[in-house]
């Protein structure tokens, strides 16, 4: 037979245990309830904190307390409520959820606001530290959306280029290269990376970047555009070549590439046909440029092939005079290209000295 004092404490564990399982709402709990409807989080805090400990499972404490802390901007405590609170029981996952949810397009929101603010201050030249205070307050904020949504893309893109113009390179790379775990082959995570490798001043490692990011899609120029210069950089001239073909298979008008390969080819690659080519190309969709104009006249002097140049000069002879530079170089390739014929009284003519 049981004796009277351990009965009684054997039917409170059972009270208890029963109480629990039946999910009756703890004391605690109901007066922090009440607390929360009168706004004294400071007291329901205390008494929830005290649910916990009397009950460790006590999943509608643990949600509780998430909502003070939601309430108070703590986000990484409330996250940790919540995430306490569903691991025990799911019953209020969905308005978790919800709650979390609210919280990150609040706090997104203003990241992003700051974000553009300090892009403003930026490009419009206003002082150094109202665009770092900007990017500052960005920072702050995208790491809190981070915490409420880790899955979120727009967290990292605020984040990483945030933390780029601040010239902080490392955390920059750390949520791109976390951007791109979310998105494994996402072009723009790899540029991201890459454009950070070139801020650290780590060419290769940004070359890297580039080249994975091209062997997923052959078709973003900018890429393409990176990797030539990279190869210009490295003296690797075939490689940048190749790169300029790329783009002008996508691109074939494209004087910007043309003009760099026409120079590539002459200066680097002693090409001078492939150069004459390029700049020829150019002329074709753009009769009017004078500088291109006598980069070729130039060329074809040098290759002696002086009819050529004289033909290219002389009909642009009034839109060179109107620059004294361009004048001198326009006469100098006609003094040499009449020299270079025998025609020294036309030759004369164009005589500065």
């Amino acid at each position: 037979m049981f004796k009277r004092g351990v009965f009684i404490g054997m039917v409170t564990i059972f009270a208890m245990l029963f109480i629990q399982a039946c999910g009756v709402t703890s004391p605690y709990v109901t007066g922090a309830k009440i607390d929360m409807q009168n706004k004294d989080y400071k007291k329901a805090t205390e008494k929830l904190n005290l649910a916990i400990k009397n009950n460790s499972k006590d999943y509608q404490a643990y949600y509780l307390l998430g909502k003070i802390y939601a309430k108070e901007k703590k986000y990484e405590d409330m996250v940790s409520m919540f995430k306490k609170s569903t691991k025990i029981n799911k019953e209020y996952e969905k308005d978790i959820n919800a709650e979390i949810e609210a919280a990150w397009v609040e706090v997104i929101k203003d990241a992003n606001a700051s974000y553009k603010s300090g892009l403003n201050f930026l490009n419009n030249n206003k002082p150094e530290e109202k665009y770092k205070k900007a990017f500052s307050v960005a920072v702050k904020k995208g790491e809190q959306a981070a915490i409420l949504m880790p899955e979120k893309y727009e967290n990292y893109m605020i984040l990483i280029y945030s933390y780029y113009y601040l010239g902080d390179y490392d955390k920059s790379l750390k949520h791109a290269q976390k951007l791109y775990e979310l998105k494994p082959g996402d072009i723009q995570s790899l540029k991201n990376i890459a454009v950070i490798y070139l801020g650290k001043g780590d060419l290769d490692k940004a070359n890297e970047y580039y080249v994975k990011a091209y062997e997923i899609d052959k078709n973003d120029k900018d890429v393409i555009s990176r990797i030539a210069a990279y190869n210009i950089e490295k003296e690797n001239f075939d490689k940048a070549l190749e790169m300029y073909d790329a783009l002008l298979t996508l691109d074939p008008k494209n004087t910007t590439v043309l003009y760099n390969k026409g120079l590539l080819l002459y200066q680097k690659k002693q090409d001078v046909n492939g150069a004459i080519a390029a700049f020829r190309k150019i002329l074709d969709n753009k009769k009017d440029d004078l500088e291109v104009t006598l980069i070729l006249s130039e060329i074809l002097v040098e290759e002696k092939r002086y009819d050529e140049a004289i033909s290219l000069i002389l009909p642009n002879i009034e839109s060179f005079e109107a620059d004294s530079e361009m004048k001198k170089r326009a006469y100098d390739s006609l003094f040499f290209a009449y020299s270079g014929k025998g025609d020294n009284m036309k030759a004369k003519k164009y005589f500065i000295e």
